[in-house]
């Protein structure tokens, strides 16, 4: 059984380059760099929220920030180096980033996923409906009724990519691999912006 403790946080505030360095100046050396290391000063400011929402998560879960050294395979997926009782996971979308980070009640290796989109038209949703849902989500995609199929899509398309971001296989392999074992959907809402987000955990979980 795992404890999972979602945080999300806008980007906004640290797109102010000085407000940005303040905040990042208290941050572990490596997770400084990364969020430095973009060229684009939006992605520095998106990370930034990342990095703020995962702190929250940690002082919730009663874990010491300080004295986690997030790290990330080939594929992009983070870990949490050296705590295979712990997983963490980062969203990012239109502005906003998420952080979800699990905890194992009874130790033992653990993996999550989490994906957030906000609640907005996709004009692009059949192309990549066809493209990335399994066959099960795209006929249940395609059976909406036209005023709920952009709601329909995006909770398919954040549980699809919770579930890859879970397996850290990337989207190639979210047609044959994109079921997680545990999952949940919400709806969250941030400064006025309304969110799909998706938890995928290798175990069960509560909140």
């Amino acid at each position: 059984m795992a404890i999972l403790y979602f945080e999300a946080c806008a980007a906004a505030p640290y797109l102010d380059g000085a407000k940005r360095d303040l905040f990042t100046s208290r941050l572990p050396e490596a997770r400084r760099a990364r969020i430095s290391s973009p060229r684009r000063e939006e992605r520095r400011a998106l990370r930034a929220a990342a990095e703020r929402a995962f702190q929250r998560a940690a002082r919730r879960a009663g874990v010491d920030y300080f004295s986690l050294a997030v790290a990330y395979t080939d594929l992009g997926k983070p870990y949490v180096e050296g705590r295979p009782d712990l997983a963490v996971s980062f969203s990012y979308s239109d502005g906003y980033a998420c952080a979800l980070l699990a905890v194992a009640e009874e130790g033992g290796a653990l993996q999550v996923g989490v994906d957030m989109e906000r609640d907005l038209p996709n004009e692009h949703r059949d192309a990549l409906a066809e493209r990335y849902f399994s066959p099960e989500r795209l006929a249940e995609y395609r059976a909406a009724d036209a005023a709920e199929q952009n709601e329909t899509f995006l909770r398919l398309w954040v549980q699809t990519e919770a579930a890859v971001k879970l397996t850290g296989q990337g989207l190639q392999a979210c047609r044959t691999d994109a079921t997680a074992p545990y999952g949940a959907t919400l709806r969250h809402t941030l400064d006025g912006a309304q969110f799909f987000v998706a938890l995928a955990a290798s175990e069960p979980f509560s909140l």
